[in-house]
């Protein structure tokens, strides 16, 4: 790393004092919940059903339970309202009624049905994902040494982007690209649509499409935090030599 200029020292004196839910609503903040609410009103009139008049404090409530329920997994998520009180769980009903809550989930929406970008598989949640893209991005406090490799999100339902990967702890699901830091924070990512989906030509033609996903994290760093000398980390399976000229020239 001769000649390379010194890397700033990590200053995370901002988030020291942060509890669990501050933290959590960076990323889930106001904005976000209030796009959910549009957007979801905007379904109901595209599918031409009543109006659900959703508000923010129900939607956060919905994603509360939605949490509750991937720490403590149930038969169904009916489950919570049951009358069984080895099922009950209190906190949820005292929350949200069930069938609220299944009114919820009918209507949720992300994108507007009349916009959809065909040649996106993820089209109908893109604008949550660029979100989580953006606030990833302005509370990432830059370390030299970065990976990147992919990641699974479990999943057995039937999707197009499903991946089966032999061998590993998450077998079937949503396989993501991901640059973290050492400390495991998210800094870039972005779902693998699969052979069939283009990407980004220009850098596959290039680099090779394994190789091409470093560039394209990369390139989605902000303006202050592209220009460090970081350390990136990956195997073999995105190693090229036309990428490690590539990485050398940017620094």
């Amino acid at each position: 790393m001769d000649g390379l200029p010194l890397f700033p020292e990590p200053d995370y004196s901002k988030y020291r004092d942060f509890s669990p839910t501050e933290l959590f609503e960076l990323f889930f903040d106001e904005e976000l919940f209030e796009f959910i609410v549009q957007q979801s009103k905007l379904y109901c009139a595209y599918k031409n059903w009543p109006d659900i008049s959703v508000t923010k404090e129900e939607i956060k409530v919905f994603f509360g339970i939605l949490i509750v329920s991937g720490y403590n997994p149930m038969p169904s998520k009916a489950s919570f309202w049951s009358s069984s009180p080895d099922l009950r769980n209190e906190a949820v009903c005292n929350a949200m009624r069930r069938d609220r809550f299944d009114r919820i989930m009918r209507c949720l929406h992300f994108n507007d049905n009349t916009k959809l970008d065909v040649e996106d598989k993820y089209t109908k949640l893109r604008p949550l994902i660029q979100h989580l893209q953006k606030r990833s991005m302005d509370h990432f406090i830059p370390t030299q040494a970065i990976s990147h490799d992919e990641a699974m999100v479990k999943y057995f339902g039937k999707h197009g982007c499903k991946q089966s990967i032999r061998n590993k702890p998450i077998r079937f699901g949503y396989k993501v690209w991901c640059q973290n830091t050492v400390s495991g924070y998210l800094v870039a990512f972005e779902p693998y649509q699969g052979k069939s989906h283009k990407g980004n030509i220009e850098l596959q033609a290039k680099f090779g499409k394994p190789a091409a996903t470093v560039l394209e994290l990369i390139d989605e760093y902000s303006t202050e935090k592209r220009n460090l000398s970081y350390s990136f980390y990956f195997d073999n399976y995105f190693t090229t030599i036309p990428l490690l000229i590539e990485l050398k020239e940017r620094g």
